[in-house]
């Protein structure tokens, strides 16, 4: 289930690019799997397909993943999260 008081953890992740529709990174360049979007498996462990690259936190927040906007459900633009941050 979905906890949609959490931001997904990769909206914290300097690794994230945001450009187009799909999540992606530089870890699952063909996009994000739903269950680290969805906060069911923590990023700064390995993840199977993630090339050894994990969650790192941008300037912005402090070193949990799980921090910082509060509210934002996994559905709602990547794009429109961060600029809220700014």
């Amino acid at each position: 289930m979905i906890d949609q008081q959490i931001q997904p953890q990769c909206v914290s992740c300097k690794y994230l690019d945001f450009s187009g529709k799909q999540w992606k990174c530089k870890a699952f360049p063909r996009g994000v799997p739903e269950q680290i979007k969805h906060n069911e498996l923590d990023h700064r462990k390995q993840v199977p397909g993630d090339h050894g690259i994990r969650w790192e936190p941008l300037d912005k927040f402090a070193e949990h993943p799980f921090v910082g906007v509060r509210g934002a459900p996994v559905d709602r633009p990547v794009s429109t999260i961060r600029a809220s941050l700014r």
